[in-house]
């Protein structure tokens, strides 16, 4: 005689088979609510690359809206890739907003870098804590609503074998969904951006000595 264990069985092993594909489908709407007022933008870039001037005004005020810990209003100056991760756009935010309350108030823009349709925004960003530097890339595409910063791309100067290993996912993520002579033009300015970041960290080296 069948027990009734046993007539549940075949349910619950349904179910357990569904849940994995239920949890993924949740967290992607809980994402895709979350960054509602992101902008997504569907390669390849066709409206010229930012200005300099639009370029450092949309992140002056994604990082003052972060200090503000105004999150949403924050997210209004940021644009996503149409095919990326959602789950990566929301890593790179939560790294962003835990890394501000740990900065000086001061962002200091080493240069801008135009390659293309993208413009690179190459930062020096000080630990009030640690008192180390970090030299993030924030990379600006124009959109139909202006600038935006590209809160699905994190790429940033190489200080440990950790962080190699995320540039090297974020280059492996870029390569799946931007054709070639984005891809290209993105190299161009992180090129660039990491002999700025040795630059000035010799330059910061000989005024701590």
């Amino acid at each position: 005689q069948q027990s009734v264990n046993d007539k549940q069985k075949p349910s619950t092993d349904k179910l357990e088979k569904m849940l994995p594909d239920f949890e993924e489908k949740h967290q992607d709407e809980s994402a895709r609510n979350f960054l509602r007022n992101t902008v997504t933008i569907t390669p390849p870039l066709n409206l010229g690359a930012p200005t300099e001037k639009d370029a450092s005004h949309v992140f002056a005020n994604f990082r003052n809206h972060l200090r503000a810990k105004d999150t949403q209003t924050a997210l209004s100056c940021c644009a996503i890739l149409k095919g990326g991760s959602k789950t990566q756009a929301l890593k790179v935010l939560s790294y962003a907003r835990r890394g501000i309350a740990d900065h000086t108030d001061h962002d200091h823009i080493l240069d801008t870098i135009q390659k293309g349709n993208w413009l690179g925004i190459s930062v020096r960003t000080e630990s009030t804590l640690a008192g180390t530097n970090d030299y993030p890339l924030y990379l600006v595409a124009n959109t139909a609503k202006g600038a935006r910063i590209m809160i699905d791309i994190d790429l940033r100067h190489a200080s440990n074998k950790g962080r190699e290993l995320l540039n090297t996912e974020n280059w492996n993520f870029l390569e799946q969904i931007l054709p070639k002579e984005s891809i290209d033009a993105l190299k161009a300015i992180f090129e660039q951006h990491i002999k700025l970041s040795n630059k000035d960290i010799e330059k910061v080296s000989q005024t701590q000595d």
